[in-house]
């Protein structure tokens, strides 16, 4: 093992005038010793704290205008989702709905043509059915006439 020194420290002071040093001495030894007293431990904790409190009031406020901010940001962004959200259902029922017409259309058309190939025919169930195809083809024109009127 290796041997552990200890090290001393040594402060020489010394001035220009003997007795006026002497004389001074005991002062300045005193100042010395106030400067190493230890420092009042509640004074210091209460300080501290004080620091502390100040530090964490302050870390609150910034935190909270950032926290502020960001509420706000994820807001924007959840609005701007609604708004995607409602462009998307509104083209969707404008889609279905123009599908459906087309479907009314292409109901009306082969009713038409079936009708068409019946209306020669002098047997009473075609006589009927005619009758039927004309009913279901005045529901498609009345639905259609509905749809108009409500735009």
């Amino acid at each position: 093992m290796g041997d552990k020194k200890k090290k001393i420290h040594k402060l020489e002071i010394s001035g220009k005038n003997v007795e006026t040093f002497k004389k001074l001495r005991p002062n300045l030894i005193k100042r010395i010793f106030e400067m190493f007293e230890p420092i009042d431990e509640e004074d210091y904790a209460r300080n501290q704290a004080s620091l502390s409190f100040e530090f964490l009031e302050e870390k609150i406020k910034r935190g909270s205008i950032e926290n502020y901010k960001i509420v706000a940001e994820i807001e924007e962004k959840f609005s701007k989702a609604e708004k995607n959200k409602a462009e998307a259902r509104k083209i969707d029922a404008e889609a279905k709905k123009i599908n459906f017409d087309n479907k009314l259309n292409e109901m009306k058309l082969f009713l038409g043509l079936n009708k068409a190939m019946l209306l020669g025919n002098k047997n009473k169930e075609a006589i009927v059915f005619v009758k039927e195809i004309d009913s279901l083809i005045e529901v498609i024109e009345n639905v259609q006439e509905e749809q108009r009127l409500a735009k």
